[in-house]
């Protein structure tokens, strides 16, 4: 990005955070979203740096409306309930000025804040899927660094869908693993992924780092007497919690072993191949937390539909980010 691409980017952000776009103006923003994933980082960055400011203006502002297909629960242990993240109000491109929360800050100070985000951001993971090994299907591994979970596949883009980015993307083929001692009746298909933080632990000792975790979905036409949802799950963890788990599967259920946990829902993807449906949760770290588990799935909505064979849902973009906020007092 250059500094001419910048200074546009900063004018057309704040125009759209302004309602002030021109429907020129409004065509251009979507061309530069869809086109640059530098932007789209810039423009989350606007979102959550807006939505925060407005949060200290008005106590009403926490309560930010969800998205229409999605249900969210947080859970925190030892750290503060986050509010409802910024990317839940986010719209489709072709309306991105339309629903927007406006907040009365001036463009300078905007900048200011979202310059000090982008020093401060860490970039932890970005996965779409294009090179590496592909995932392990023998269920969840606790190893660092490694993708693994239930039977997936990485495939290249195809006619009637194309990768969210670059030029390929992940594949839900099952919703069992490799020697799963009761694969009948499974209907979720999940992918894991232990991210080591040990590295990072000097930014978030006071409290103030903030894990984002986001994705895409996306799936083929389904009938309509169908339905699949999608579900994004982080759990901050310990060294010794992780050493201690055989199994993550018990934990996860039952919400022990984590210090902190976030999840968030989307309850149908739509049938529109040709828009990837963005999701993502936040949450805030605990100073002791060493490790993030990641998890996440497609799932089966229905009852009379659930099988362990999923028809063509798909996973990228995953990104995975330590933004800093005001340390818990």
């Amino acid at each position: 990005m250059n500094d001419q691409d910048r200074q546009e980017w900063h004018r057309l952000f704040s125009a759209a955070l302004d309602d002030q776009l021109s429907e020129a103006e409004g065509t251009r923003l979507n061309e530069v979203l869809k086109s640059s994933p530098e932007a789209r980082k810039l423009w989350f960055l606007y979102h959550d740096n807006e939505c925060s400011l407005a949060e200290l203006k008005s106590p009403a502002a926490r309560a930010l409306p969800m998205s229409r297909t999605a249900t969210s629960t947080t859970t925190t242990t030892n750290a503060e309930a986050e509010a409802t993240p910024w990317w839940s109000r986010l719209r489709p491109l072709t309306g991105l000025a339309a629903g927007l929360i406006i907040g009365s800050v001036s463009a300078q100070a905007l900048y200011s804040a979202v310059d000090y985000s982008l020093r401060r951001a860490l970039i932890i993971l970005e996965e779409s899927f294009e090179s590496g090994p592909p995932p392990r299907v023998t269920g969840v591994s606790l190893e660092p660094g490694i993708w693994s979970g239930d039977f997936t596949e990485v495939v290249a883009g195809r006619a009637d869908l194309h990768p969210e980015t670059g030029g390929k993307f992940l594949r839900f083929v099952r919703a069992d693993y490799e020697g799963k001692a009761h694969a009948q009746g499974s209907y979720t298909g999940d992918l894991y992924r232990v991210i080591d933080l040990r590295a990072y632990r000097s930014e978030f000792v006071d409290g103030g780092a903030v894990a984002q975790v986001t994705a895409g979905f996306n799936s083929l036409p389904f009938p309509d007497t169908e339905r699949y949802g999608a579900s994004i799950e982080a759990y901050a963890l310990g060294s010794a919690a992780l050493a201690s788990m055989a199994d993550l599967s018990e934990a996860m259920e039952t919400r022990n072993g984590s210090m902190a946990m976030s999840q968030k829902h989307l309850r149908c993807l739509d049938r529109d191949s040709r828009t990837w449906e963005r999701m993502g949760v936040e949450l805030r770290l605990p100073s002791e937390a060493e490790f993030l588990l990641i998890r996440l799935s497609v799932i089966h909505g229905k009852l009379n539909q659930r099988r362990e064979i999923f028809d063509g849902q798909f996973l990228d973009d995953v990104q995975i980010t330590v933004v800093r906020r005001d340390p818990l007092r």
